[in-house]
């Protein structure tokens, strides 16, 4: 897990409510997202078989919950699938990871709510917390 950790430099947080992205190039995507952090964030999509996209904006909403953040600028660091197993099927299930860009303020505080409120909050022992200011025990 240290590697990992060291590797993308901030902790990563499950996400505990059904959360999704939609991505917003022209062949818009909608993915499920799977673990976020202050600097990005990765879901899993279903992707035509060999296609890879891009990404230049996501937005995030909630399936249960009026929360919505939009337009969040991004940029593709992995993009893998998440089987090995041969399928006769023209899609396939792929995780991408993205970074994110330059955030207004506002973006960032939005962020912010979202994983106190709706993420686990487990830590790992020397990784900095999103919020500098809130200790492991308040959840």
């Amino acid at each position: 897990m240290k590697e990992s950790y060291e590797r993308r430099g901030a902790l990563r947080y499950r996400v505990l409510n059904p959360a999704f992205v939609v991505t917003s190039h022209a062949r818009a995507e909608t993915g499920r997202l799977i673990d976020i952090s202050s600097n990005g964030l990765a879901f899993k999509y279903l992707a035509d078989k060999g296609s890879s996209v891009g990404l230049s904006e996501l937005d995030i909403f909630l399936a249960d919950h009026p929360f919505y953040l939009g337009r969040l600028p991004v940029k593709t660091v992995g993009d893998n699938n998440m089987s090995d197993v041969i399928s006769f099927s023209a899609k396939t299930w792929r995780r991408r990871g993205v970074k994110f860009g330059v955030l207004t303020d506002r973006q960032r505080s939005r962020l912010e709510y979202f994983v106190q409120h709706h993420t686990t909050w487990k830590k790992w022992q020397g990784q900095p917390s999103f919020r500098r200011n809130r200790d492991e025990t308040d959840r």
